[in-house]
């Protein structure tokens, strides 16, 4: 069934001016619609990408709610890899068990630069046991630094 536009159309214009329209319109529709989707999608693209990589430029208030659920979602995944690479995070945004994770991971580091003789480390945090055994430690490397004739010997020790 034909409206009355496309009857008046139709019978103004030749049949096959018609058809080669909607031949031109099915051929080249396509890139005109991704050449204007384009244009219009790569700031919304770009904000979201920033969004979602934390970067400075990101603007929260032109995503849509998908968009910003997946932000959060990224950011919270990037919160806990910077947790578990114990670099600077926001523990507040951890769950429990990633807490618990994080706490461990900086335990065993804060041991491990104990026991390499870092300066940056934290005796106060070492349980009993721990600081034991990193006080041998220290006196060994106190000795082997005094037989190598090193400054960081302590005699007094």
């Amino acid at each position: 069934m034909k409206t009355a536009f496309v009857s008046s159309f139709t019978a103004s214009r030749g049949s096959h001016e018609v058809v080669l329209d909607s031949i031109a319109c099915i051929i080249f529709g396509p890139a005109l619609l991704s050449a204007q989707f384009s244009a219009q999608s790569p700031d919304g693209a770009e904000n979201f990408l920033a969004c979602t990589h934390g970067y400075m430029s990101c603007d929260l208030a032109r995503l849509s709610q998908s968009q910003a659920n997946a932000v959060a979602l990224a950011e919270h995944r990037r919160n806990v890899a910077n947790a578990s690479m114990l670099r600077e995070c926001d523990h507040a945004h951890l769950t429990r068990l990633d807490a618990e994770k994080t706490a461990m991971a900086e335990r065993r580091r804060n041991l491990s630069r104990c026991t390499q003789g870092y300066d940056v480390r934290d005796h106060v945090s070492l349980s009993h046991r721990e600081a034991g055994a990193l006080g041998e430690i220290e006196r060994q490397r106190n000795v082997s630094n005094c037989d190598q004739g090193y400054r960081d010997c302590d005699r007094a020790d």
